[in-house]
């Protein structure tokens, strides 16, 4: 396989970069807080405002066992994991209306999330390292997907409230058409030594 071919292809760059869309999503959901709040009468009002937070608690998490999951099972399986948690648990308060069940779904939101945070920039390091120009663009375009994600869903939410609060956690769906993208598209590399030095082999 050509490696240099393949890296270089634009959907091979869209799609490692479309993985950083959900890095800022946990807490777009803010708008619906007011409907959840009526819907939940018996939950303290500081409980369902930690719907917004508590992601992050997954998130560190995740990102605490990310080394010895890369170890494990590799860096792309890792992602797609991260990605089908996203997808799933995200989505799921569509249709759920318990809220500690909401609740645990938003822990694992984050979870997912961090699992892949920062593999979200060193997949790119290591793609592009011998291509020093392209890995500064693509790093650049990694730090923007982050803000367009936000702003995209953010956007996305604001109609999806007015429909009900279970709407707004569509916006999670997202995350499945990028998981099968990634999981058809890219290649991870892995290094290896030869006499002349060290290679990429894309697997």
């Amino acid at each position: 396989m050509n490696i240099e071919k393949e890296v270089s292809k634009p959907i091979f760059k869209a799609t490692l970069l479309a993985i950083s869309l959900f890095i800022m999503m946990p807490s777009v959901i803010s708008p619906a807080l007011p409907l959840m709040e009526k819907a939940f009468p018996n939950i303290p009002r500081v409980t369902v405002e930690l719907l917004t937070t508590i992601p992050n608690f997954g998130e560190i998490f995740g990102l605490l066992i990310n080394p010895f999951l890369v170890k494990k099972i590799g860096r792309k399986k890792v992602i797609l994991i991260g990605l089908a948690l996203v997808g799933i648990c995200g989505t799921l308060p569509v249709i759920v209306n318990s809220f500690w069940l909401i609740f645990i779904l938003r822990i694992l939101l984050g979870f997912g999330i961090g699992i892949y945070n920062s593999l979200a920039v060193s997949l790119i390091m290591m793609i592009y390292e011998n291509s020093k120009t392209e890995l500064n663009r693509l790093l650049g375009f990694q730090n923007i997907m982050n803000d367009v994600g936000y702003i995209a869903s953010a956007f996305i939410i604001c109609y999806l409230v007015t429909l009900s609060w279970h709407a707004v956690f569509w916006v999670y769906i997202l995350a499945i058409p990028v998981f099968f993208m990634f999981e058809h598209f890219i290649k991870v590399p892995k290094k290896t030594k030869h006499s002349s030095g060290k290679h990429f082999s894309l697997s």
